[in-house]
């Protein structure tokens, strides 16, 4: 789950405090442990300061965890999944739209998270939970340019330095849905500034090479990928790994970089008493001059 909370008055004294409260009170997190990590966002003249804030079931990223260390995977970050499909698409749909609204949607079978952008800074985040999963295309579709056209007129209506101009863009994620009858439907009721994309046209959103050999690939996990490459992205900045299992890595590195060192201080150790003993014979058989001359 990632959200962004408006604090009007200034951030809150005790942050951590705050987001634990307010983590306590979703109903999604109801009798869970939870982990979370948050972020400040970038301000936009005349917003509050805001914060981003990444949650999850601490007993699900711990099985993801240790599923990984079964398959010989080291994780190194766990993203949510919304932050990983804007840092894919960043580049191409987002950045350098000063002129217009970009609004981002992420439609799964059971939810649809809706962000905006202004000026390359994510302003707004809502995550509207379907219920049942919604069966009938169609209906599925209409149900999405309901909650887009919601966000849209909430900012036509209550935002008023917010830009005339839209661009939409939308994933479907895990749904079996053709992206052309989408992107035609959503273009009926947004105009053309619309794309739709889905993972087996993943390459028109994002900076990635097409790749022939290669008709399908997951958007998020291209999101993933490019998170140690420092490539340009939402500036959202945070990691639901536990701090206990970092600790934990953190003190196995140590344990192996001692290792290594005492192992290569034996190895100078052995070098050199093997260096020492040859000089020493050496020493041994140099003929003593006085004894030469006799």
């Amino acid at each position: 789950v990632g959200c962004v909370w408006g604090c009007g008055d200034g951030m809150p004294g005790n942050v951590g405090q705050f987001i634990q409260s307010e983590i306590r009170h979703n109903a999604a997190f109801a009798g869970k442990d939870t982990i979370h990590d948050f972020c400040g966002v970038s301000s936009i003249a005349g917003s509050a300061d805001r914060i981003f804030v990444s949650a999850s079931d601490k007993e699900g990223v711990l099985a993801l965890l240790k599923a990984m260390h079964f398959a010989g995977v080291n994780v190194t970050d766990i993203d949510p999944v919304i932050v990983a499909y804007l840092r894919a698409i960043y580049d191409k749909r987002i950045r350098k739209k000063y002129n217009s609204n970009v609004l981002v949607a992420l439609a799964e079978r059971s939810a649809v998270t809706v962000c905006v952008f202004r000026k390359e800074s994510l302003d707004f985040v809502r995550s509207i939970e379907l219920g049942n999963e919604v069966e009938d295309t169609k209906d599925y579709i209409e149900r999405c340019k309901t909650e887009i056209d919601a966000v849209i007129q909430f900012y036509d209506i209550e935002v008023d330095d917010a830009e005339d101009k839209w661009e939409v863009s939308v994933m479907f994620r895990d749904i079996d849905i053709d992206s052309a009858l989408a992107e035609k439907s959503l273009q009926e009721k947004f105009g053309k500034n619309i794309s739709v994309c889905s993972d087996a046209t993943v390459y028109s959103d994002t900076i990635v090479e097409p790749n022939d050999a290669i008709s399908s690939v997951s958007l998020t996990a291209v999101g993933l990928a490019m998170h140690p490459l420092k490539t340009a992205g939402p500036n959202i900045v945070t990691d639901l790994v536990p701090l206990e299992v970092r600790n934990a890595k953190a003190i196995k590195k140590l344990l192996l970089l001692t290792a290594n060192f005492a192992a290569v201080i034996l190895l100078l150790i052995f070098t050199m008493s093997g260096v020492i003993g040859r000089r020493f014979a050496g020493a041994q058989k140099t003929p003593n001059p006085k004894h030469t001359q006799h």
